[in-house]
C-alpha cells in the first residue's frame, strides 16, 4: 500500500493475503488522485 500513497497499520499484518490483494487491487492510488486534485486547483 506503501507505493501508493497510503500509509499501513498494525492491523494490516492480521490480514491475510488474499484480503491485502484484494484491498490493494481496490484501492486507488493516492499519488495519482493527488496530482489530478492539484490540477484541478489550479
Amino acid at each position: 500500500m506503501k507505493f501508493k500513497g497510503i500509509e499501513i497499520n498494525a492491523e494490516w499484518e492480521k490480514l491475510d493475503e488474499a484480503t491485502k490483494y484484494r484491498l490493494v487491487e481496490n484501492s486507488s492510488d493516492v499519488n495519482v488522485l493527488t496530482e489530478i486534485f492539484k490540477g484541478l486547483k489550479q
